[in-house]
């Protein structure tokens, strides 16, 4: 009977320690951007839409147990070339926390 509680409290214990991968947010971060982010340039006078855009590179890292994916976005408008960076943070369950520095609910 020790046996099994102590293994059921291990058990407890680590899915309480479970966190997503790195590869999951960098995965996660990629969709949030395609679905919730609409990428646009300033001209002059108005806004201008870019409906393609590139992912250059993609970093990630831990911070206090939390991964923080940081994806270069670039895209092509009248032969410039545009750039971004756009910033992802993640909780230890997967919950997306904070995008580009602002927390979300």
């Amino acid at each position: 009977m020790k046996k099994t509680a102590s293994l059921v409290m291990l058990l407890v214990f680590l899915a309480g320690c479970a966190s997503i991968t790195q590869q999951e947010a960098e995965l996660r971060a990629a969709e949030f951007v395609k679905s919730n982010v609409k990428f646009f340039a300033k001209d002059r006078e108005s806004d201008i839409d870019l409906p393609q855009y590139s992912v250059e590179k993609t970093d990630s890292y831990q911070e206090s147990g939390n991964w923080v994916v940081v994806m270069h976005i670039s895209s092509q408008i009248n032969g410039t070339e545009k750039k971004n960076d756009l910033t992802v943070k993640f909780d230890r369950k997967g919950n997306i926390i904070e995008f580009n520095g602002r927390k979300l609910a």
